[in-house]
């Protein structure tokens, strides 16, 4: 049973098209979801550097040569908690498939005979009960900032995967932590990623995370 309110679930609703991007961002606050908009894959990208949402929902298609995956992209290169729901208006097997091998939570079609607004409402709380099974993250991350200078010792330069309050994987790279994830049967989505890699800037040495 999912418990999450839907008022606590940050959205964030991109669409190139201001018209579907209203009346699809409208019908989420029907649903009484937190969401915030887009009208670019770029300015999605700003704000997902800026913020962080549980579920983006993004058109796969875009004019000036984006794309919802870039945006898709983006979350995967820094983090690996955010669900994402591509639409498109030319649903094929080869889009779908990409947005499978790039861990799209759910490809919905807009030229189905269905609610659009209510497909996605229907993936979004699938999505809520999924992360809500194990826990979620934010247990995870408090743990990791609890123990962070332990774990910034022990693996410096390195990418961690938390679930549980366990470190499940680490590596030199995301590929090499979805793969140890993976082997594990632990969907990425689950577990809560952070980098501890030590970049020199300027004069001195910051951690990004």
């Amino acid at each position: 049973m999912n418990n999450i309110k839907n008022s606590e679930i940050k959205i964030l609703m991109v669409d190139d098209n201001l018209d579907n991007l209203n009346l699809y961002s409208k019908y989420l606050k029907f649903y009484e979801y937190d969401v915030e908009t887009a009208k670019s894959a770029k300015e999605a990208i700003e704000k997902i550097k800026k913020g962080s949402y549980y579920i983006v929902v993004t058109d796969m298609r875009m004019e000036k040569l984006e794309s919802g995956f870039d945006v898709l992209d983006e979350i995967n290169r820094n983090q690996l908690t955010t669900f994402v729901i591509i639409l498109t208006a030319n649903a094929s097997v080869e889009g779908c498939r990409k947005a499978c091998k790039n861990q799209a939570w759910d490809y919905i079609s807009k030229t189905e005979d269905y609610n659009i607004a209510q497909e996605i409402d229907k993936s979004i709380k699938t999505a809520m009960i999924h992360l809500e099974k194990y826990k979620g993250h934010l247990e995870d991350k408090n743990w990791v900032d609890e123990n962070r200078e332990e774990l910034l010792k022990k693996y410096t330069n390195q990418y961690i995967a938390v679930l549980h309050r366990k470190v499940v994987a680490f590596g030199e790279s995301k590929d090499e932590i979805i793969k140890q994830l993976l082997e594990q049967k632990i969907s990425p989505y689950l577990a809560y990623v952070e980098s501890f890699r030590l970049e020199l800037s300027r004069d001195k040495m910051t951690v990004f995370v």
